[in-house]
Order: structure tokens, then C-alpha cells, then sequence
């Protein structure tokens, strides 16, 4: 399991700021974003720092159990 920090997440089209994703994956995005694909993952609030928690200056873009990390630069939504 892999959990991100974002400044926000598209879920479905519904936009939640500041969120950690989790997901079952062990690859973390870059800089320049991921496509990490069909996925089991989760959307929450972030609240505090967590241990191996990964920040990301992006979004992160949830849709039919796919996701990808879009960096802020270049995320059009």
C-alpha cells in the first residue's frame, strides 16, 4: 500500500482538497505525475503528517477505479 499527500483529488468529478490517497500499489508518483491504473484506493481528509507518507504538488484523479497523479502544471480541470 502506497499513500500520497495532494493538494487535491478529483473523485468521480467531485474535487476534495488537501487529501491523502491510499492505494494498492507500492510505485509513488514523481514529479512529473503516475498513472498507476485500476486500483483499489481511498480518499481522506488530511489531518496530520503521516510515517511514509509521500507529498505530491498535484492532483490526484480518481474515475472508474483508475488513477493517475497529475502534477499542478499541468493539470487542466
Amino acid at each position: 500500500m502506497a499513500s500520497v499527500r495532494c493538494h487535491m483529488a478529483v473523485v468521480n468529478g467531485r474535487r476534495c482538497r488537501n487529501v491523502v490517497v491510499t492505494y494498492s500499489g507500492e510505485t509513488v508518483p514523481s514529479d512529473r505525475g503516475l498513472d498507476v491504473g485500476k486500483c483499489e484506493c481511498s480518499v481522506r481528509e488530511f489531518t496530520g503528517e503521516c510515517h511514509s507518507t509521500v507529498d505530491f504538488n498535484g492532483v490526484a484523479v480518481i474515475e472508474n477505479s483508475f488513477l493517475r497523479f497529475i502534477p499542478l502544471n499541468s493539470y487542466h480541470g
